[in-house]
């Protein structure tokens, strides 16, 4: 396959990039397997890995798979806003993410009718990535080894999911940028009534992240934020809701900028029409 992205910032500089996937897929056995390379040309050319296995074992309950891919792409302000949702368009200037490399193997499964989960684990590093710094974003050399984990129960009346994600992050001290935090997760919990009235406790939180800035350490510290919301639906038209968050009071560091000091109560309607 063959992909050309383009796209221009706000100077009119352009960014080109021209992509190529030569690749074999067959089986062996029960086994999946996608052999290829991807080429990827903008400034200058690169070559990375598309390889994939996968497969399921116990009667389909349990899909393991492992590969390697990379490539170059653009991060334009889409990509950011999506990564960074309180990044602000002055923030967000296209540039080039380039990953040399990222070897990965996990899990997707099921127990019984109710209960699902995910793991997956890896290291990828980066030649030029955007990364968050105190403004905005420096394009930085990226290493991190991750692991990240899934769980999901659904019944009739009761639904919880989860993640989280342990990383260990690696970068110049001259990029300026904000490492990623060692772990982050968030939960979330709904009862309903007979689908009409829905409660639910929810919770997010992340461990510190450091940086170097013009020679001096700087950090964004950790933080819990506790939540509750309630729904009703009237029909299957129309409902009405409300959360609130940060009930513990925490002092929640986002971004660089912005801090969320004291908890808080959103409501709104829900309108099909």
């Amino acid at each position: 396959s063959m992909i050309i992205s383009c796209c221009c910032n706000r100077n009119t500089k352009k960014i080109l990039i021209v992509s190529a996937t030569p690749h074999y897929d067959f089986t062996f056995g029960s086994a999946g397997i996608r052999a290829g390379v991807r080429v990827d040309y903008s400034d200058r050319l690169s070559i990375t890995p598309d390889v994939r296995v996968s497969g399921s074992v116990l009667d389909g309950a349990l899909f393991l798979y492992a590969g390697a891919d990379g490539g170059q792409s653009i991060s334009d302000y889409f990509h950011l806003k999506s990564s960074f949702h309180r990044a602000g368009l002055s923030m967000c200037i296209p540039s080039i993410t380039k990953e040399r490399m990222h070897a990965f193997a996990g899990l997707n499964g099921s127990a019984g009718h109710h209960f699902q989960f995910g793991l997956q684990g890896g290291w990828r590093y980066w030649t030029s990535k955007p990364t968050e710094a105190l403004t905005g974003f420096n394009d930085a050399s990226v290493s991190l080894a991750y692991i990240d984990g899934c769980l999901s129960w659904k019944s009739e009346r009761f639904e919880a999911d989860g993640n989280f994600r342990a990383a260990k992050s690696g970068m110049e001290k001259s990029a300026e940028v904000f490492s990623t935090p060692s772990f982050s997760g968030d939960f979330r919990a709904i009862y309903n009534w007979n689908k009409r009235i829905f409660g639910g406790v929810w919770a997010e939180g992340q461990t510190g992240r450091k940086g170097v800035f013009e020679g001096v350490d700087t950090s964004l510290p950790s933080f819990v934020n506790l939540g509750l919301s309630l729904e009703f639906k009237a029909s299957s038209r129309f409902g009405v809701w409300a959360e609130a968050g940060n009930l513990l009071g925490q002092e929640i560091w986002r971004v660089p900028v912005l801090a969320e000091k004291d908890p808080y109560v959103t409501a709104g309607i829900t309108l099909i029409l």
